[in-house]
């Protein structure tokens, strides 16, 4: 009688450490997931974050170069268009340009060389560089007298090719260099040179025939 007491009561012992045992491992069990529930769905939180971030990366248009490149080669005088063409750049491009633009080469010709207007452009695109190939054509007015519109010009039409490289601010494709370069028909032999060439026709009735100028003669586009 009193073996079949104890064996009763170490069967109730037992019984009541496994079940301590099960509480225990239960709770341990909650807190480690209570702990790892905000952790996991951070993780799944950055990760889905960085896949809406790659999806809605910016991608080159055609129409972003164009309009950059209107804002770029359009303008009424050297330094007019600023404002303009500032939005389209980096900071550093645009503080480049804008020195550029201010030195006396430049300087020379302000105010002579005016009313200067983007006419068309090929353009070509590496959308996985972020890169586009440009060949513009444009057109400006040399005046015989400074900033004298009313008097004797001449009639330019102009010619560039240009590597724009873009970099991504904030969302937003932004212009962060402009190359000069040399395009080739694949044989190795140039079909056009990265330098300005501008075809000149004077306005005055007197003198109706044309001449070639190359942009060392005339600055036509800061950077060129």
């Amino acid at each position: 009688m009193f073996n079949q007491r104890l064996i009763k009561m170490v069967k109730i012992g037992l019984a009541l450490v496994l079940a301590a045992t099960f509480v225990a491992v239960g709770y341990g069990a909650a807190l480690v997931q209570q702990k790892l529930g905000p952790q996991t769905a951070t993780i799944q939180e950055s990760k889905e974050g960085q896949k809406n971030s790659q999806d809605t990366q910016a991608s080159l248009t055609e129409e972003q170069v164009k309009e950059f490149l209107i804002a770029y080669y359009t303008r009424k005088d050297l330094g007019e268009n600023q404002s303009r063409y500032k939005p389209f750049m980096t900071e550093g491009l645009y503080t480049a340009t804008v020195s550029e633009e201010e030195l006396p080469i430049n300087q020379a010709y302000k105010g002579y060389v005016v009313d200067q207007v983007f006419e068309s452009a090929q353009i070509y695109l590496n959308q996985e560089k972020n890169i586009a190939i440009v060949q513009v054509q444009y057109s400006n007015k040399l005046l015989q007298e400074k900033d004298n519109r009313s008097g004797q010009s001449i009639s330019q039409q102009g010619t560039a090719t240009l590597q724009l490289n873009y970099i991504q601010e904030e969302g937003k494709l932004l212009v962060n260099t402009i190359d000069n370069v040399v395009l080739s028909d694949g044989t190795g032999v140039p079909v056009t040179t990265y330098s300005d060439t501008t075809v000149s026709t004077s306005s005055d009735v007197t003198a109706s025939t044309s001449t070639e100028t190359s942009s060392s003669d005339v600055s036509a586009i800061s950077g060129e």
